[in-house]
């Protein structure tokens, strides 16, 4: 009655206490503090990102430190896109990213296909001024 149950935040430090020689745990700590997303997907970024930062959890001791690191190491786009929302609850953050990623996505992939029928955001605008900047000269044999 008087028996404790080990908690599971304790069985991970006892394991990599015994397993993990504090070399390695400390650049798997650096790893975390220089982790950016870079061209990962939002899902193998979380993936990481959760995995790495159990050897920095003094950087996500709080569910809204977790939230800061995250967002600061997204890519740009989708960080600007989500800081001023002011998200602290990670589950909600992580779903966020990942809603924000496939509407950037969804954006480049339709300007690319814009620009491949020769058009942008602006129109036709470029075939016209083509058009009028064509000599009369230069279309004759």
């Amino acid at each position: 009655m008087g028996r404790m149950e080990p908690t599971w935040e304790a069985f991970v430090v006892v394991f990599q206490d015994k397993y993990i020689p504090p070399t390695a745990r400390e650049r798997l700590r650096q790893e975390f503090k220089d982790l950016k997303q870079l061209d990962m997907p939002v899902a193998e970024f979380v993936a990481v990102f959760s995995s790495l930062s159990k050897f920095a959890p003094e950087l996500v001791a709080t569910e809204e430190r977790r939230c800061i690191e995250f967002e600061k190491k997204l890519k740009t786009k989708i960080m600007f896109k989500l800081v001023g929302n002011m998200i602290r609850e990670y589950d909600h953050l992580v779903e966020t990213a990942t809603h924000v990623e496939i509407s950037i996505q969804a954006e480049d992939d339709r300007l690319r296909s814009l620009r491949s029928r020769g058009q942008d955001s602006q129109g036709d605008y470029r075939q016209i001024k083509k058009s009028r900047d064509t000599y009369p000269s230069q279309s004759q044999p």
